[in-house]
């Protein structure tokens, strides 16, 4: 079975070397961001709030994954659009996602609200609890 984007992981792992400090950045920055938001939002609530220490842990990891995750997408659009302007063979749902300008901007807003909303109601669910 061949995976479907092989050659594409590939020069994404082996041209770019800093891509795991790339994925270090993204993880510290989300985090960084998530804790400075709740501080303040959390503050002008005067402790009304509280949130349970697993909870916590549970919004923090995500946050670094997403943030990871937003580089790797990042520096994955790099790697698609070198090799297209190399004229190599890029995947074509790659292409759809990386290479189409505009159109492929909207079709990533698409696919996060998708992929964001059931994690919201989780998440939310996992709060309640």
């Amino acid at each position: 079975m061949k995976f479907p984007f092989r050659d594409e992981f590939t020069d994404l792992f082996r041209h770019n070397r800093s891509i795991w400090w790339k994925m270090a950045g993204g993880a510290a920055a989300t985090t960084l961001l998530v804790i400075s938001s709740s501080e303040r939002t959390l503050s002008r609530q005067q402790g009304r709030v509280t949130l349970a220490p697993g909870t916590i842990a549970i919004i923090l990891v995500a946050a670094a994954i997403l943030g990871a995750c937003a580089a790797i997408l990042l520096s994955l659009k790099d790697v698609v659009e070198r090799r297209q302007a190399t004229g190599q063979r890029v995947n074509w749902l790659l292409q759809v996602y990386f290479g189409k300008g505009l159109a492929s901007l909207l079709l990533c807003a698409v696919t996060a609200m998708a992929v964001a909303f059931p994690g919201i109601i989780i998440l939310f669910g996992v709060m309640e609890l």
